[in-house]
């Protein structure tokens, strides 16, 4: 079983790069942490590098990554999801730097969600310089899309409903910081 540790960050595409910025610093009150040429923006809430990269494009998410323990974790992560069935990509070094991680890989999951496990995530040992006070103490849960049984909505991989080894209604994923474990499906 896959040991996830922490919830990493979300990465999302937004159409207006300024516009996303500006919501998320000035109305949620995130700090910005940086920012780069190529059209990303680093935002915190706690004490990683970042908890949300805005990428300029197509709006949506991009990916949801998830920290294991070490290299050795990740490596064992990527055997366990191959031997299950899934296709594993290893991202390269620099996208690793983009992400403020040691390394990471991944994979769809049965809904179309890009999910991606990382491991050595930079951290920032400052506190947050929050931009306004808005009660924020840590980027805590995220939700997945997932079709709900039965509806005509179709999944971003084509698919109206979850795969039959899922029993419940709808797929979410809310792990806390510590001792969560990958799971198909959520009841």
């Amino acid at each position: 079983m896959i040991e996830l540790t922490d919830i990493a960050y979300v990465r999302s595409g937004v159409a207006d790069l300024g516009k996303a910025v500006t919501f998320a610093t000035e109305i949620v009150g995130l700090e910005l942490a940086g920012r780069t040429d190529d059209g990303t923006a680093y935002l915190r809430a706690d004490g990683r590098h970042h908890c949300l990269a805005l990428v300029e494009g197509r709006s949506g998410v991009i990916a949801s990554g998830f920290t294991v323990a070490d290299e050795d974790a990740l490596a064992a992560a990527e055997t366990e999801l191959e031997h299950a069935g899934f296709t594993v990509a290893r991202g390269d070094a620099a996208a690793a730097r983009s992400r403020r991680v040691r390394a990471f890989v991944g994979f769809d999951d049965p809904f179309g969600n890009r999910l991606e496990l990382v491991c050595q995530q930079e951290t920032v040992t400052r506190p947050v310089a929050f931009t306004r006070p808005a009660g924020i103490t840590e980027f805590g849960h995220l939700c997945l899309d997932a079709p709900i049984r039965g509806s005509t909505r179709a999944s971003p991989t084509g698919s109206a409903t979850p795969p039959a080894s899922c029993a419940s209604t709808r797929y979410t994923t809310s792990w806390p910081c510590s001792g969560a474990t990958v799971r198909d499906c959520a009841t």
